[in-house]
């Protein structure tokens, strides 16, 4: 899921090599070369959303076609709307639909959490920054104003001993309301979540490939979809 993101980085950054080289008036095999790198970034991000070719998928890869076109004739005239479509409303268009897919698949506070450092693929960073927003939310949920301290699984333990955060995540959680047995498993959920990768992250450098890192975010976010959001 959150590989969409590094693939609309790879081809805003490919499309722009693209459009750098056309400018520099670059050999027509070296344009479709290029053409063709910025179609297939295209095609596996289209690919991990489930988009179909339409709206602004499409018209991303018309453009891209035309300027090719008109780029192999020599008719820079032509091919200046292609250019001007595709930084102002194809890519943007392109970025939108990402952005609405993350939304529907991954809690809004985790990605604006980790947005910085998943984007600079700083993939232990995001995992560190995923369970900052996790604690920050279970200390919201459970009203612990003192927890100074508090963090991984001392403050796992503190929550579930609130009933008011009990009372909070046993109603519209993605199960429905929870009962006892299914608020203990949600416990060992976070705290085992905390104790295997949280501390892990935070004591020492791990190299977290992108699959890696994003199943361990994905992990936090099941969790924290049993939190109601702080505001």
């Amino acid at each position: 899921m959150l590989s969409a993101q590094n693939q609309l980085v790879t081809l805003m950054a490919k499309v722009h090599d693209l459009l750098n080289r056309v400018r520099n008036g670059a050999p027509v095999e070296e344009i479709r070369i290029l053409k063709d790198l910025a179609m297939a970034a295209l095609d596996a991000l289209q690919m991990t959303i489930g988009e179909t070719r339409t709206g602004a998928f499409a018209s991303t890869a018309r453009h891209l076609g035309a300027l090719l076109y008109y780029y192999n004739k020599g008719e820079p005239d032509s091919y200046a709307s292609d250019i001007n479509d595709l930084y102002g409303q194809d890519l943007p268009g392109v970025a939108t639909a990402v952005e609405k897919w993350l939304d529907s698949h991954v809690d809004a506070r985790l990605l604006a959490a980790i947005a910085r450092s998943w984007t600079s693929q700083q993939y232990a960073s995001a995992i560190r920054d995923a369970f900052i927003c996790l604690e920050a939310e279970l200390k919201v949920a459970a009203q612990l104003t003192d927890s100074r301290g508090l963090s991984g699984d001392k403050l796992v333990t503190s929550a579930f001993r609130s009933q008011e955060f009990l009372r909070k995540i046993s109603r519209g959680t993605p199960m429905g309301e929870l009962d006892k047995g299914q608020e203990k498993g949600l416990e060992y959920s976070i705290r085992g979540a905390f104790l295997l990768y949280r501390n892990a992250t935070a004591h020492r450098e791990v190299p977290y490939t992108t699959v890696e890192a994003e199943r361990v975010i994905l992990l936090i976010d099941r969790c924290l979809r049993f939190i109601p959001p702080s505001i």
